[in-house]
């Protein structure tokens, strides 16, 4: 069996381990990393702050090249992982895997994570929302999308995600149940020693004013990331004045900040241990709050009401924050341009926690999601 990651950002060690690459290659499996960062509409002249390379990592940057790459593989042996945006501009991509008989598979690990941390609105409350002059287009092309291209040609053969409710998901996929990420990684830093200690809320850093998503996405129009770390550091203050709370920041792992946070101590890929030994959790809809939900920590979602106005991805963001902490049954969201005083949540529910984390989070019965990945990609491939 040969695997080919196909992904639209750049490789970086991050990848390496979200696809078990070095697991693959320990169990004889041929793997590669095909990059299209530099080839898709939606990423080119994003800026990463990271691009590594290794013998098996391949940045592809013209279409044809990609397209005499596929097609070439031996689709009886080579089975595709796809993370790759499904639209107009890249079906060509998905009606070659057609053509040639090519089996791709999806490992998905933040569709259902984001179903309790989203907002569900309806479709009559979103056209609404849309400005009359997009409506047409943002409806042409969810009908060339949804309707015309991937009910035929955008389906995998199998998709992968976390949690045991998957009920979400089209019926002719084959859905097989992971655990998060975060699931694996608490479970490794329960026993060890607290990077911190000491009274200290611990800030889930999302990257808010630069993340290289936000631009793919186009929202990055209307985010004034001068203003906006003014308030935050000023809330930050605040709380550190009025509590015996330190504010400890758990940068996000594609950042690369300097002073953006004044002296406040900030740690990278230490999430876990942070909020295991924390007191509580501040963000604008981290994913981490899983661990917060693991380690039974009280959240503390923050917006501004007069950035938040100006921005269409800021204004969803808040709507998500609304939703959260319904759907948690405990936490509170703090308007950072009038908080004058802080309060600590008592109390969280457990119930509510360990129902979300069991329906969108953990898979029952899986101790390894490597191997139930091989084991399906194995069983796929003697199939077909």
């Amino acid at each position: 069996m040969n695997i080919i990651i196909l992904d639209h950002e750049p490789f970086s060690n991050r990848k390496k381990d979200h696809y078990y690459i070095d697991r693959f290659t320990e169990d004889q499996i041929s793997i590669e990393y095909w990059s299209l960062v530099d080839l898709l509409p939606y990423t080119k002249g994003l800026k990463y702050t990271y691009r590594e390379t290794q013998e098996y990592v391949r940045y592809i940057s013209s279409k044809k090249e990609l397209i005499e790459s596929i097609s070439v593989i031996d689709n009886n042996t080579t089975i595709f992982i796809v993370e790759v945006w499904f639209s107009w501009q890249t079906s060509y991509i998905y009606s070659l895997f057609q053509q040639k008989g090519i089996k791709w598979v999806q490992i998905n690990y933040y569709a259902n994570p984001l179903i309790p941390l989203s907002s569900q609105k309806s479709l009559f409350s979103r056209i609404f929302d849309v400005r009359l002059i997009d409506i047409f287009p943002k409806m042409l092309e969810r009908f060339k999308n949804r309707f015309f291209l991937q009910k035929h040609i955008g389906i995998p053969y199998l998709f992968f995600s976390p949690g045991s409710n998957l009920e979400n998901y089209a019926s002719r996929i084959g859905k097989i149940s992971l655990n998060y990420f975060d699931i694996i990684e608490y479970n490794k830093v329960k026993e060890e020693s607290p990077i911190v200690k000491g009274n200290y809320l611990v800030f889930l850093d999302t990257m808010l004013i630069d993340h290289p998503d936000i631009k793919m996405y186009g929202y990055q129009k209307g985010i004034e990331g001068k203003v906006y770390l003014e308030k935050l550091n000023a809330l930050f203050d605040l709380i550190e004045y009025t509590s015996d709370f330190e504010i400890i920041v758990a940068a996000h792992p594609k950042s690369n900040y300097k002073r953006e946070f004044g002296k406040r101590r900030i740690f990278k890929n230490l999430t876990s241990n942070l909020v295991l030994n924390s007191k509580g959790v501040i963000t604008h809809g981290s994913m981490s709050v899983s661990y917060a939900m693991l380690a039974e920590k009280p959240v503390y979602y923050l917006y501004s009401s007069s950035l938040f106005k100006n921005n269409e991805f800021l204004q969803m963001t808040y709507e998500n924050m609304v939703a959260t902490v319904k759907n948690f049954g405990s936490g509170k969201i703090i308007d950072i341009d009038e908080s004058e005083t802080f309060e600590f949540i008592e109390q969280i529910d457990s119930r509510k926690y360990s129902q979300i984390l069991d329906d969108y989070f953990r898979a029952p019965n899986c101790n390894d999601n490597y191997t139930v990945i091989k084991e399906n990609l194995k069983k796929l491939i003697s199939e077909y």
